[in-house]
């Protein structure tokens, strides 16, 4: 009985996600373009309910008959997600394993797969170039900039330069929005819906960018931005065209990660005075309207550790 119960609900989980490739393949892609990073979650969930090694059955099921859906899907998509999903899911089930290692092993698992997608197997086999997409994106911000103001050739040059130099800061960021999601649903998932899985816990107060990074890294890549023109007029030497390009996307990266503490640390002072979901609809808010202002307070977060005094004060009064 026992058996005959995941073999049918692998059958189910196949079927689910052989409907959504489908799907994809009469839109266009607009599945796997948008949604694709969700495509792990059925098979979590079914790994969480049985067994890593289970897990197996359906991710090869659906590798092999996603072949006769689309070739170049089943090869850049779907084999290497359904081979993640099967690490996720040893990961995750592993109570050995503590959450926020989890989520790294997660995030790089994202990170790999997004490489691979973007850059490398789409310029090989659909001669997709993500330098020529993120070009066509900054011109399109350019015409909508220009009907509002002129734009002299310099500043569109900059735009150009900007965009081009952050698509490895866009990559990671979007690898680790990605597994947040998919952490986050995976977990409401498994634990209120299903009743299934251990416990997993995305939201950790120890999480903070680190004191030192802030003063060595911070600098550094606030200093690359005041010679950002030395790369838009290539009037300096390659190599320290490329150390500006790197401070570039430290700036990206640390504005991002500073936005993230700073969410937590408002999180941690909301919490127990006011409900959670509109303490985390603020923090969504503020993530985006108060970006520059998250990003000062994440800083002086990292620089005075607000959240451990914060911590302490909340056990002496409790």
């Amino acid at each position: 009985m026992k058996k005959t119960r995941y073999l049918t609900d692998a059958a189910m989980v196949v079927s689910i996600m052989l409907v959504l490739l489908i799907i994809n393949s009469i839109s266009g892609g607009f599945v796997i373009s948008n949604f694709g990073f969700l495509l792990p979650v059925p098979l979590l969930l079914y790994g969480l309910k049985y067994d890593w090694k289970k897990a197996f059955l359906p991710a090869i099921s659906l590798s092999i008959i996603s072949f006769f859906i689309n070739v170049f899907v089943a090869l850049i998509q779907v084999m290497p997600i359904c081979l993640l999903s099967v690490l996720y899911v040893f990961v995750l089930s592993n109570k050995k394993i503590k959450n926020m290692l989890k989520i790294s092993i997660m995030f790089c698992g994202s990170l790999i797969l997004n490489i691979l997608t973007t850059v490398v197997f789409s310029k090989l086999l659909f001669g997709y170039d993500i330098i020529e997409d993120t070009k066509n994106l900054a011109n399109s911000l350019i015409i909508g900039l220009s009907n509002l103001f002129p734009l002299g050739k310099e500043v569109q040059n900059a735009i150009h330069i900007i965009f081009i130099s952050i698509i490895p800061a866009t990559i990671i960021i979007t690898s680790l929005i990605e597994t947040i999601v998919v952490y986050l649903v995976t977990s409401i998932i498994s634990q209120r819906l299903l009743k299934i899985g251990g416990e997993m816990q995305l939201i950790s107060y120890n999480i903070a960018v680190p004191k030192i990074v802030t003063f060595t890294l911070l600098p550094l890549a606030i200093f690359s931005l005041f010679f950002l023109n030395l790369v838009i007029n290539n009037s300096t030497t390659k190599f320290l065209q490329f150390l500006i390009i790197i401070g570039l996307n430290l700036f990206v990266l640390l504005t991002i990660f500073y936005i993230i503490e700073a969410s937590i640390l408002v999180e941690l002072y909301f919490v127990n005075n006011t409900n959670r979901i509109i303490v985390l609809l603020f923090v969504f808010i503020a993530f985006f309207i108060f970006s520059g202002l998250m990003c000062i307070l994440g800083i002086l977060d990292s620089i005075f550790n607000f959240r451990y005094r914060l911590m302490m004060k909340k056990i002496i009064n409790n």
